[in-house]
């Protein structure tokens, strides 16, 4: 049996770490944003309300959590064709169209979701430093 040259097996590793490393910064972003949200003090009553937060507030959470969702699957994806006993080693390629799927959407959603947060964070600073009215 032959085994992947070392080229397709450092692709296959740089997709994966880039892949964890997404997941890792969506789910930090996630857990420090609704933790802000929760733990406000100003937010107390709208914590059980939070179909009155912006939409785009909303919008950042959701693309965050589908670029995890897209990451946790390409892993599984990945895994699955590394493991296959069955597919011919020069046929397995990271740039698979069922491989390229999953981190492609991944990525695009990540990418979304970051410029949503920037949006939410100038829209906070905005809102926080409002000039007072004479």
């Amino acid at each position: 049996m032959t085994t992947f040259d070392e080229r397709k097996s450092k692709s296959f590793d740089v997709v994966l770490d880039t892949i964890k490393l997404i997941i890792t910064l969506s789910t930090a972003i996630i857990g420090y944003f609704t933790s802000s949200i929760i733990f406000n003090e100003n937010n107390q009553k709208q914590i059980l309300q939070l179909f009155k937060f912006p939409i785009y507030i909303k919008l950042t959470l959701i693309f965050f959590s589908l670029s995890v969702f897209f990451a946790l699957s390409s892993i599984l994806k990945i895994s699955g064709v590394l493991g296959n006993k069955y597919v011919n080693d020069k046929d397995v390629t990271i740039y698979d169209p069922g491989n390229r799927l999953f981190y492609s959407l991944s990525l695009i959603f990540f990418f979304i979701g970051v410029i949503l947060l920037g949006y939410v964070a100038f829209s906070s600073i905005d809102n926080l430093y409002v000039s007072p009215k004479k």
